[in-house]
């Protein structure tokens, strides 16, 4: 028979889990103040712009990274919910706690990583991002996961669950990029591959929505980064109208997909969790 846990050293550790998020936001938000040029370089201007909306063909359009604003106030708001004394012991918190503040100290690295050049590195910490993000979105999607509701689906399920589907598109986005600043370009295969790139995209988002019951929030990630591609194609530099209808294309498949995931929940009589008002 399994000894019961002691509450004192889960108490302990609670406190270790909670102290860490909030580090974690601290580093992330300092980075952000670098990325924003204020303590640093302004990203956009990294490696002689090397993530500028004309750098490749798959590189999305500025006003998308607007959304890294909804992201911070996110972690803000999950961190400081996370202290109230009843989110303490909640499961949830003891279940994504980790992966939350190992996402925040991701995306704070990333920037300081990528202001010295060093952006094979920051491919790497984008892929272990999106995956930290992703046992995050598979932990609280679970069909024992608690019920959440109002700040606590904004909390959880809406900031990370965004934050997984526009961090996978960057990933791709930034692998492009970095071969370019090697000066590894594909020639007149480049819109070929750009478009095999996407459709890969597109399959990593259909698996997310059926692993987490049709999450809205990591579909509207997901199509958030494909808009931000689609914008800068057909209405930036360089044009490509065949990369452009691409990503609308992948943004159809990440609706439909959504779509028949939550229909094959309901059908079963599971909600997912990813709504505000369901549980999955």
């Amino acid at each position: 028979m399994t000894p019961p846990a002691n509450p004192r050293a889960l108490h302990v550790e609670d406190r270790e889990r909670q102290a860490f998020v909030t580090l974690a936001l601290i580093f992330c938000l300092v980075a952000a103040l670098v990325g924003l040029g204020l303590l640093g370089v302004p990203v956009d201007q990294v490696g002689g712009g090397v993530f500028a909306p004309d750098s490749t063909l798959l590189a999305p359009a500025q006003w998308s990274f607007l959304v890294w604003r909804a992201f911070y106030l996110g972690f803000v708001a999950y961190t400081v919910w996370q202290w109230l004394p009843a989110q303490r012991v909640n499961p949830v918190n003891r279940t994504v706690g980790w992966y939350a503040g190992w996402s925040m100290i991701i995306a704070g690295g990333w920037i300081m990583i990528t202001q010295h050049g060093w952006l094979w590195a920051g491919v790497l910490l984008l892929f272990g991002m999106t995956i930290s993000l992703a046992r995050l979105m598979d932990a609280v999607t679970a069909p024992d996961a608690p019920r959440r509701r109002g700040v606590a689906w904004l909390c959880v399920d809406a900031t990370f669950g965004v934050c997984l589907g526009w961090t996978a598109v960057a990933a791709i986005a930034m692998v492009a990029a970095t071969l370019r600043s090697v000066h590894i370009g594909f020639g007149s295969l480049e819109t070929v591959i750009g478009l095999g790139v996407l459709a890969l995209g597109a399959m990593v988002a259909l698996r997310v929505a059926f692993r987490t019951g049709g999450s809205i929030p990591a579909a509207f990630g997901f199509a958030w980064g494909f808009a931000g591609i689609a914008w800068a194609r057909l209405f930036g530099q360089p044009p490509s109208v065949a990369i452009g209808a691409g990503a609308l294309v992948a943004i159809g498949l990440v609706a439909l997909g959504t779509w028949q995931a939550r229909r094959m929940g309901a059908v079963t009589g599971v909600r997912a969790a990813s709504s505000p008002d369901g549980a999955r």
